[in-house]
């Protein structure tokens, strides 16, 4: 039937889809099925059938090029690779095995071709002729591109290796800083031991040294003495304020500071409107003096903690230096208010 009918219609596909009357016995899903069989590459393959109206798979060419004459194969092994092949092209054709583009069922079951070549299609054909594949850039241009990627990992390993050098050089820098750090701290602890040392002979012989400027803001022993700043007297409160302690003769603004007096900053006004009790051009009221520095009586002055005090010495020379200047310092009784008489 196939010798008969099929062969000679193959590309009449008109002739093949209507049973032959014949065989008009044959139904028509059955002749279909047999058709669609005896046209697929697997039947082609087993029965060897190579037509002259179509160009066969390379598959086939492979299979038929290591036939003998009888239709078989010289070993077991050559044969089980037929077979094997002829299966993938089953699936292949049914749609149960996907491939991607420039492999089929001879690579599947031989690998992939070398650059050159194509098994079963004979000389002269190449990879890229066969399945229409790009086409790869010359090796002139591979190479370039790789004399590029080789030079800029030269240029980037020599930048880091720089890069490292640097940072081996500041941290030995570093390092040496550090340790000169270390050498002078131990020398000022040296120099300080020995100080200790002279002050303490010196004491032993009875020589005192003057006392040294205390920093604003500071105390004796180092710490802020807060207080509180009243007028006219204790009960009234009109600001807070650091007393500004010195063992040495003071200014405030230009001015003397009297021996009863603290030179004293002004932190928080309490009442802004009340008046200073020692007043100067610049400040009048507590508002105004905020944050600046006045003279304040020691009566009316409550510290926080205790203020040193200046020896007898330094009182004398605050006592002449306060009979230089005028004494600013006003008391309520003293203001004289003129009374009006009615007219």
């Amino acid at each position: 039937m196939y010798t008969r009918f099929i062969l000679p219609n193959i590309g009449k596909p008109s002739k093949l889809k209507v049973v032959p009357k014949q065989y008009g016995n044959i139904e028509q899903a059955v002749w279909d099925k047999f058709v669609e069989h005896t046209l697929s590459d697997k039947f082609k393959i087993k029965n060897k059938e190579i037509r002259e109206d179509e160009v066969p798979t390379r598959s086939v060419m492979w299979c038929k090029a290591r036939e003998t004459k009888d239709g078989g194969y010289e070993d077991d092994e050559l044969k089980d690779k037929v077979d094997e092949i002829v299966n993938h092209e089953k699936e292949i054709h049914d749609g149960s095995l996907k491939l991607e583009h420039g492999t089929d069922a001879l690579t599947l079951v031989l690998g992939k071709e070398h650059p050159g070549r194509v098994r079963g299609v004979g000389k002269g054909m190449t990879p890229t002729r066969y399945w229409n594949l790009p086409r790869r850039r010359g090796s002139s241009r591979n190479c370039t591109l790789q004399r590029q990627l080789d030079d800029e990992k030269r240029e980037n390993a020599e930048k880091v290796g720089g890069l490292q050098k640097q940072l081996q050089d500041q941290d030995h820098v570093i390092k040496e800083q550090g340790q000169k750090l270390k050498d002078q701290d131990h020398v000022i602890k040296e120099q300080g031991q020995l100080m200790k040392a002279i002050l303490a002979h010196l004491s032993s012989k009875g020589i005192g040294l003057p006392d040294l400027e205390v920093p604003l803001n500071m105390s004796s022993d180092g710490q802020n003495i807060k207080c509180k700043l009243a007028y006219p007297d204790l009960r009234n409160i009109v600001a807070h304020g650091t007393i500004i302690y010195s063992s040495s003769q003071q200014n405030v603004h230009g001015v003397s500071l009297q021996a009863d007096c603290y030179k004293v900053s002004i932190d928080k006004t309490i009442k802004p409107a009340a008046f200073l009790p020692i007043q100067s051009r610049e400040h009048k009221t507590v508002e105004e003096a905020y944050k600046s520095f006045v003279a304040w009586p020691k009566s009316l002055v409550i510290p926080d903690s205790k203020v040193p005090q200046t020896t007898s010495g330094e009182h004398k020379e605050q006592e002449k230096q306060n009979k230089k200047t005028k004494r600013s310092f006003i008391t309520v009784n003293q203001l004289k208010v003129p009374k009006h008489t009615r007219s």
